[in-house]
């Protein structure tokens, strides 16, 4: 009887301990998290601008001209400006000279905010007395929660780095062609030996600023650094940015149960927590450079980075004592099941101790 008892003794304790092990796996604690939605928006450009100072004299301003920017609350439809030509010149100098300009901007805070902020100028140098020729110039801005990004499209662009010994001649000048899609921050050197003067053309200039997120693209920058003309010339210009509330995340402990000694405990957790912050600001994956002059749009030193989009939400995903799990539509069934299999086991559990305590009697 012993024995009979002792193996109806092992039975409930090995039920015990699975139910256990199968009800502690079904402890979950779920995490969801809502998307962000763009709060503030910031749009802005302008077509040519030069700050140039001539034979050691102080810098005077050739613009910017044209200008335009998003009205506070930002804008659905396009905020435009147009300039019939460029041209900026300072004596006999002729900087920057073109045809006609058009810029444009728009975008709205929401759940899809964005920003996209565009400047198209026709037919650089139109003087025929400038560096670059182009027929056409494109910059562009795109901002998002997401992340934000700049282009230049240059068409059919040349630059000329330098006119040979002969000044009277053109014929041994040396002229090189501008890439049509150039990298961010694209570098070419040249000399005007008819002045003896040294420049730097840096095509697809990106600038951001890290504490705002703000993007800033310059379709052209020329550094003019003398000794006759010292300055900058920038044009194409825009500017995106946007400013996004952080996701926010709920945290909903599941069920636990414990088994002891036979005896069944279950604990429902009913704790809800949850976070967010006020704002975030959105990142570049591309290259950046950052600035230090006091030219508006202007780096003197740059560098390139990769980021990634900030901000990002957290849903999709559960966490729980082994880490992130897939998100399934079978769990409430699941815990069911559990329960079910909980209360067999109860029942059994029940049966064996009124078997065992007859097997005693006899």
């Amino acid at each position: 009887m012993r024995r009979r008892g002792s193996r109806f003794g092992v039975r409930p304790a090995s039920l015990t301990l699975a139910g256990t092990l199968v009800l502690g796996a079904a402890t979950i604690a779920f995490t969801a998290a809502s998307n962000a939605d763009v709060t503030d928006v910031e749009g802005s450009a302008f077509g040519f601008f030069t700050r140039v100072g001539l034979f050691g004299g102080p810098p005077n301003d050739r613009g910017p001209t044209p200008t335009l920017s998003l009205p506070d609350g930002g804008s659905a439809t396009p905020v435009t400006a147009t300039a019939a030509t460029g041209d900026a010149r300072y004596g006999p100098g002729i900087i920057f000279t073109s045809g006609p300009i058009s810029l444009s901007t728009e975008g709205a805070p929401g759940p899809t905010g964005t920003v996209i902020t565009t400047a198209d100028i026709q037919t650089v140098n139109t003087s025929l007395q400038e560096v670059l020729t182009a027929d056409s110039v494109v910059s562009t801005c795109t901002a998002a929660e997401a992340g934000t990004i700049g282009s230049t499209t240059i068409t059919n662009g040349t630059l000329r780095v330098s006119e040979g010994t002969d000044l009277d001649s053109e014929a041994d000048d040396t002229v090189v062609p501008v890439p049509t899609d150039p990298a961010p921050n694209t570098r070419i050197t040249g000399t005007i030996e008819t002045v003896g003067d040294r420049y730097t053309y840096i095509f697809n200039e990106q600038i951001l600023d890290e504490s705002t997120g703000t993007l800033t693209v310059n379709a052209g920058h020329q550094i003019l650094e003398g000794p006759t003309a010292i300055g900058d010339l920038i044009f194409g210009q825009v500017v995106c940015g946007v400013t996004a509330s952080a996701a926010t995340t709920t945290t909903v402990a599941g069920q636990t149960t414990t088994t002891v000694a036979g005896q069944t405990t279950t604990t429902v957790a009913a704790s809800t927590s949850s976070s967010s912050s006020t704002s975030s600001s959105s990142t570049v994956p591309g290259s950046s450079t950052s600035s230090s002059s006091s030219v508006p749009g202007s780096s003197t030193s740059s560098t390139t980075r990769a980021a990634a989009g900030s901000q990002r939400g957290t849903g999709g995903t559960r966490t729980g004592a082994s880490g992130n799990l897939p998100r399934t539509g079978g769990e409430a069934r699941s815990v069911a099941l559990l329960g079910a299999v909980l209360v067999a086991a109860g029942a059994l559990m029940r049966r064996s101790r009124k078997r065992s305590d007859v097997e005693q009697e006899r």
